[in-house]
């Protein structure tokens, strides 16, 4: 419906109006409270406000619907619509659908792992973290059961600094003295003093009291030796989404609150402190959208945390078991796995070759934590499935020692996922939604509407895959997606009310170039000829007669209009014959288009039969011709296919149903180049493609028309793959092939031999000739050294 149309109905209709404009009013103020979500911890009268303008908006879109009446289905649209846009901007915090978005997270995470990721994976020499495991394998190897003396830790620490490690960060909690005795705890203190680069875990324990009465609040911290000795410490623990899994990581948290909170850092941050040397004097700064800290400008997720960006599945980090790295000649392992391969182990010709001497740790992090299944310190996560060899799934849990690996190198190399501001998905949701209610006002039928609301869907999920994969952004795909679908449905459903009526007569205008299913279409849908056009993707056909302007001069007037007649009808059949429809004469030349109105994915093919069929019939006119003593006429055609413009042209009351566009000019240049090659069907590369299983073809040439800058690879078609060719014709094309092949690798001499040979066998093919002209010419003034091999044609 025109505007005009639009606002003179909605002005007619003033409860409609009313509804409108008070829609509006409310709509505003409650969707800026809903994008405040900081002020409903503490202000009740924030919370009245938004339920009491939400019901106020729901209301008043819904009396708006009655008011507008089914019939005036454009203004009811933009109410359906309005109320998807509420729906879409406000059910982001629901449970469900939160859960659901959170799955295409994880969707979009195996996804880029999966497609996207080969090139940057994390490798054993670039990563600069590694993880060392307390594994199953550790277990069987050492003296001790787990859990292990303190002192088996201070011998780690003591190799990791032997080795270069940068900082040691060791994910467990030594809450408690070592049960082993005091001097093991002693022994790690003091392997902490040494190496001064050890970061230790702690916890911050919350725990809801019951009964409305807050919060218990708890710091679990490593034992004051570890700590006046220079250990670091920071929390660990599971943050997780409604869901249960692990995507978010917190900076910081803090015990108690306004001006008596005690704040604490994170495991990932505390060891970040450590590589960056950070003083403790540095406090984390938390702005709106970010954190600072250092120099490091941290994306922010949620109040405290951001969301880490996990690099691949579990084992994406190098890994090495706890033994291997304490394995040395002062610590000795059970006798069966007692190797020394920490230092002690050597090649054949006798150099070291441990861990050690392997520059493994060298500058790196290194993170020690526990993977042994019975202690429970695995966690589910964005990317945790993987598959076999076979190809099946296979479900697996992530240590927390190498989430905060993830955690730790999403800072390390700022690769930061960017959570999508509340105002723009607010702002995609109305545009998207919008959209699709313009579209199915305009298409009308619901089946025309469908696929392009398909299409809208398909463009969210491929934007929100594609911004992740290659630029990090998590947008929000459910919200989005469901407003797009309440418009459609919603506006559909009026659709099915009743229909326009609105027909011209248009067989009188029409019938004498476009096929009768053609025009019935267009008498059931006048709109299709209003001025204006649509992009579709089509083939075009220009024909010419071959040197008509020689033949006009040796016929009379009437001689001349009476065989151009015979040809223009008999030209003009075959092409309707195969769905086309004549664009206009020029003279003797033909424009056609296969695929408009009326939508055929087939319309390169048939533009190519039809140009096969043109020419086995001027074989029989031909023969005619002669007979009677008139000329014989031989036409060319270009063909291309491509998006073009498509519609009526001109003015109100003489318009022109035609085609427009740069694909256009092409097939146009296409038809006149066929001179050139001797050939008498020419197509593009894009023709080619679509048809390459049905027509049998040749490459002519890569060309560069006029007008244009970029080449164009071009053939001729032979035959339909249906009918073949003689043995004969197909010897030729081999070693016409052969020739061309050897033309481009500019191997000149014997690309002359292939082109002889195809001459040989079919001794009329003028486009071999031209070769073997070429390459004379080539070997006498060789192209430059950037040749590409385009032929530049100087004329249309």
């Amino acid at each position: 419906m025109a505007n005009g149309t639009f606002f003179k109905n909605l002005m007619e209709n003033k409860w409609a109006f009313i509804c409108l404009i008070f829609s509006l009013l409310v709509f505003v103020p409650n969707l800026l409270l809903k994008l405040l979500p900081d002020m409903s911890d503490s202000l009740v009268l924030f919370y009245l406000l938004n339920i009491g303008l939400t019901a106020l908006s729901i209301f008043a879109m819904l009396l708006g619907i009655y008011f507008s009446g089914f019939k005036n289905k454009t203004l009811s649209g933009v109410f359906i619509t309005l109320l998807a846009v509420w729906f879409g901007s406000f059910l982001v915090n629901v449970k469900a659908i939160e859960s659901i978005e959170l799955k295409t997270l994880d969707a979009r995470f195996g996804f880029r792992y999966q497609y996207v990721d080969n090139e940057r994976r994390i490798t054993s020499d670039d990563s600069p973290i590694v993880i060392i495991a307390i594994d199953d394998q550790s277990g069987n190897s050492v003296q001790e059961r787990y859990p292990w003396p303190r002192s088996y830790y201070a011998h780690f620490i003591r190799n990791m600094k032997k080795a270069g490690a940068k900082v040691v960060g060791i994910d467990v909690v030594f809450d408690a003295p070592d049960y082993n005795g005091t001097e093991k705890d002693d022994d790690l203190a003091q392997a902490i003093a040494e190496c001064q680069n050890v970061v230790l875990a702690g916890k911050v324990v919350k725990a809801d009291v019951g009964g409305g009465q807050g919060q218990s609040e708890m710091v679990v911290t490593p034992l004051e030796k570890f700590i006046n000795k220079g250990g670091k410490w920071g929390f660990v623990g599971v943050t997780n989404d409604i869901d249960g899994f692990w995507r978010q990581y917190l900076m910081e948290d803090q015990i108690g609150s306004d001006e008596y909170a005690q704040k604490y850092y994170s495991f990932a941050i505390e060891v970040l402190k450590k590589y960056y040397d950070i003083p403790d004097s540095v406090e984390i700064e938390n702005a709106e959208n970010y954190f600072k800290f250092g120099d490091k400008i941290i994306k922010k997720y949620k109040q405290y945390s951001f969301l880490i960006n996990f690099q691949g599945p579990l084992r994406t980090f190098p890994y090495k078991s706890f033994d291997n790295t304490v394995d040395d000649e002062e610590f000795d392992l059970k006798p069966e796995y007692d190797l020394d391969s920490f230092d002690g182990l050597i090649d054949e010709n006798g150099e070291p070759i441990g861990l050690l001497q392997q520059g493994f740790f060298k500058d790196k992090i290194v993170l020690l934590g526990a993977t042994m299944e019975e202690l429970h310190d695995v966690f589910p996560v964005p990317i945790s499935e993987t598959r076999n060899a076979e190809g099946q799934k296979l479900e697996t849990l992530m240590p927390g020692v190498e989430i905060h690996a993830n955690a730790i190198n999403t800072i390390l190399t700022d690769d930061y996922i960017t959570a999508q501001p509340d105002w723009i998905r607010v702002l995609i949701v109305t545009l998207a939604s919008f959209l699709v209610f313009l579209l199915v006002s305009k298409l009308q039928k619901p089946l025309l509407a469908f696929p392009v609301f398909l299409l809208i869907m398909l463009a969210v999920t491929v934007a929100a895959f594609y911004l992740f994969a290659f630029h990090h952004l998590h947008m929000q795909m459910v919200t989005p997606m469901l407003a797009i679908g309440f418009t459609y449905v919603g506006n559909v459903l009026f659709q099915y009310l009743g229909e326009r009526k609105e027909k011209a007569t248009i067989r009188n205008a029409f019938g004498r170039y476009l096929p009768e299913k053609v025009v019935s279409q267009l008498i059931d849908n006048p709109g299709l000829l209003k001025l204006g056009g649509e992009v579709r993707f089509l083939s075009i056909l220009f024909s010419d007669v071959a040197g008509f302007t020689t033949i006009s001069e040796k016929l009379t007037p009437t001689e001349l209009v009476h065989l151009l007649n015979e040809y223009l009808t008999a030209m003009t059949d075959i092409i309707m014959k195969y769905d086309g429809i004549i664009d206009k004469y020029e003279g003797d030349a033909i424009m056609a288009e296969f695929g408009a109105p009326l939508q055929d994915d087939l319309h390169a093919q048939k533009a190519c039969y039809a140009a096969i069929e043109m020419q086995e019939k001027l074989v029989e006119m031909r023969v005619k011709w002669k007979k009677e003593g008139r000329p014989e006429m031989r036409a060319r055609a270009g063909i291309n296919s491509g998006q073009v413009v498509l519609g009526n042209m001109g003015s109100e009351s003489v318009f022109d149903y035609t085609v427009m566009g740069d694909n256009v000019n092409l097939a146009s240049r296409l038809e006149g180049a066929n001179k050139e090659y001797g050939s008498y069907i020419m197509i593009s590369e894009w023709t080619q493609e679509l048809v390459k299983d049905d027509i049998i073809t040749r490459e002519l040439d890569l060309i560069r028309v006029k007008g244009k800058e970029k080449g164009v690879k071009v053939f001729e078609v032979i035959a339909r793959t249906s009918v073949g060719i003689t043995a004969t014709k197909k010897k030729s094309l081999e070693n016409y092939n052969q020739g061309i092949a050897a033309y481009r690798q500019q191997r000149w001499d014997e690309a002359i031999v292939y082109f002889k040979s195809a001459l040989n066998s079919v001794p009329d093919d003028e486009t071999s000739q031209v070769y073997i002209e070429r390459c004379e010419e080539f070997k006498k003034n060789p192209p430059p050294e950037n040749w590409d091999g385009v032929f530049t044609m100087t004329t249309k």
